[in-house]
């Protein structure tokens, strides 16, 4: 009897302990934290009001009011003054938010007992739409945010927001203080004012788009389709392309792909033991390094394969696609710029001669002064141009519209001998096997809902 007594008085402590246990912490192994659901809550809303109040500042233009939301210390100061410069960014290019809906999608959140910081991943992506500029959105998704909060007298405030944004990077990558920033995005915005009168006269804003040339020689089309290029960039900006490996440093390798994929441009691959992995051709035939060429990737080995130097003009180039920079100081010949031309900048040095640039973007429209992209690494549909700025250097690179001038053939892998050309073909491409491991993003299509905020409401459900 006695023995039956203590029997259930152990099961029954033990079932108190567990479930004591398991309704305040998770298990260690999944990052554990002993915050209550209140706090949970707490702290999603102090999440929600921080974005809020960032995106209310874009659209008023002026700093909003973050003290309630932020621990003073040396990490917030420089957000503050990050975002600060941003806005003054946004100002002097006219880019001020006529309406927003921004969705964030949260991580587990961990609790380190020591330090009393609770952490938490957020990944951010928002819709955007300009005053006064194209009626089309401009699509940012899968900005990741890691924000550690802390309790400072019974309310959770934010003690520091980690994430990489174009502007970060462009801030991190030049040795410019503030104030020399500043300087630099008026010059751009005194620099940029100076082509803009000629956007509104540019190609891109011919309905034709060349579709109804005729390209075809020898039964194969050899036109550079343009809008078919848009249309890739726009369908895998965010969504990538699962045959192609996606990089995190994957700008170059996006625009190689808008450019065959969609703009039926071909691809050149030298003959083996001729610079496979040099600027001597442009390809892409298999996930791994010896199946594609730098210039397919690389932001200025593309431009040195697209654009040669009269020097270089020799047989690695004899196939492929060829370019042309568009003189920035020559008003007719800035209205040459298209949908489907590569733009490249560079941000961080400040001698032209030894520069290497940074980021490539293709164009996917010019509405009214104003040049709109698509990118990677971070993804968007549909940027301003002029929100990348402030730049150190910036080229327009300029597709032929009849490739013909370089004719494409693709050599055997076995062989030195060139085979029949290969075009562009119609995407989804390469049509091969790839590893059911394949590098891609999650599945978070562009948000249908044009709402101001939808807050704690994650990315909607694909």
């Amino acid at each position: 009897m006695n023995t039956s007594k203590h029997f259930y008085t152990i099961v029954f402590a033990l079932a108190f302990i567990l479930s004591i246990y398991f309704g305040v912490f998770r298990v260690q192994a999944n990052s554990s934290m002993s915050i209550s659901v209140a706090d949970e809550q707490q702290i999603k809303q102090v999440i929600n009001n921080y974005f809020e109040a960032r995106y209310q500042s874009f659209k008023t233009l002026q700093l909003s009011d973050f003290a309630a939301l932020l621990i003073s210390n040396n990490d917030n100061q420089k957000e503050i003054e990050k975002l600060d410069l941003n806005i003054y960014q946004h100002k002097v290019n006219q880019l001020k938010y006529q309406q927003y809906t921004y969705y964030l999608d949260f991580g587990e959140m961990s609790f380190d007992s020591t330090s009393a910081l609770v952490n938490i991943k957020v990944t951010e992506g928002s819709d955007v739409l300009y005053v006064n500029m194209s009626p089309e959105m401009t699509k940012m998704r899968g900005l990741e945010h890691i924000v550690i909060l802390q309790k400072v007298n019974g309310n959770w405030k934010i003690y520091s927001d980690k994430y990489e944004d174009d502007f970060w990077k462009m801030m991190r990558s030049s040795n410019s203080t503030n104030i020399q920033l500043r300087s630099q995005i008026d010059n751009v915005v005194k620099q940029y004012s100076l082509i803009k009168p000629n956007l509104l006269n540019s190609a891109s804003n011919k309905a034709t788009l060349l579709n109804a040339q005729n390209c075809t020689i020898d039964g194969v089309n050899v036109c550079f389709n343009r809008q078919e290029a848009r249309n890739y960039a726009d369908t895998y900006y965010y969504n990538p392309n699962p045959n192609y490996l996606y990089a995190s440093l994957d700008c170059t390798n996006f625009v190689s792909q808008a450019l065959y994929e969609g703009g039926n441009i071909s691809m050149f691959k030298p003959s083996e033991g001729m610079g496979m992995l040099s600027t001597a051709g442009w390809f892409y035939t298999d996930r791994f390094d010896y199946g594609r060429s730098t210039s397919w990737a690389g932001v200025e080995p593309f431009h040195a394969f697209f654009v040669p130097k009269p020097e270089e003009k020799h047989f690695y180039y004899l196939g492929g696609p060829i370019a042309r920079e568009l003189n920035q100081s020559d008003s007719n010949d800035m209205k040459n710029l298209q949908i489907g031309d590569i733009i490249q900048f560079d941000w961080s040095c400040t001698d032209e001669n030894g520069c290497e640039y940074d980021h490539s973007v293709i164009v996917v429209d010019i509405w009214g002064y104003n040049i709109y992209v698509d990118a990677h690494s971070l993804p968007y549909e549909h940027k301003v141009l002029t929100a990348y700025a402030p730049w150190n250097a910036i080229r327009y690179i300029h597709i032929n519209d009849h490739l013909q001038q370089r004719p494409a053939y693709l050599p055997s892998l076995s062989k030195n001998v060139f085979s029949a050309p290969i075009v562009g073909s119609p995407y989804p491409a390469p049509g091969k096997s790839v590893s059911s491991n394949s590098s891609s993003m999650p599945a978070y299509p562009a948000p249908i809902s044009n709402d101001v905020v939808k807050p704690d409401q994650g990315y909607p459900a694909p």
